[in-house]
């Protein structure tokens, strides 16, 4: 079984590309909203054991906004915002020792000022993603 962990915040823009992500990602996939708080889901996601668990968030990666790409855990913090309050890499660190692989998906912010709603770009990259990530399990 594969889980999604729909990070960001939606009160800040393109920081919630991730949940965007989640959204139309909820009829194919288990999808866990995890807002700014993905570690609250730690518990939730180990006892399900899932084989994957695909974190969706958005980040600065010196992409054009709404590119994405996969990143490690030993990276992701380089790229993500700091919105969240324990950094990504150990919530990853912490799924991985429940025997779950973990990856990483970030999508290039354009706007991160307070706020509701994607600019277009990282809406369209958002259901890029989503795309994405549907085929990949085809």
């Amino acid at each position: 079984m594969k889980i999604i962990c729909a990070v960001g915040n939606t009160m800040r823009r393109d920081d919630g590309v991730g949940i965007r992500v989640g959204e139309l990602l909820r009829d194919d996939f288990p999808v866990l909203f995890c807002g700014t708080y993905p570690e609250r889901f730690l518990e939730e996601i180990c006892s399900k054991k899932p084989q994957e668990v695909i974190v969706v968030d958005g980040g600065e990666l010196g992409l054009a906004p709404g590119q994405f790409r996969e990143v490690s855990p030993e990276e992701v913090d380089r790229h993500t915002i700091s919105t969240h309050t324990l950094p990504l890499s150990l919530f990853s660190a912490l799924i991985q020792e429940c025997s779950a692989r973990v990856r990483i998906f970030v999508v290039q912010v354009k706007e991160l000022g307070f706020g509701e709603g994607l600019s277009p770009e990282v809406e369209e990259g958002a259901r890029r993603l989503a795309e994405f990530l549907k085929e990949m399990e085809a």
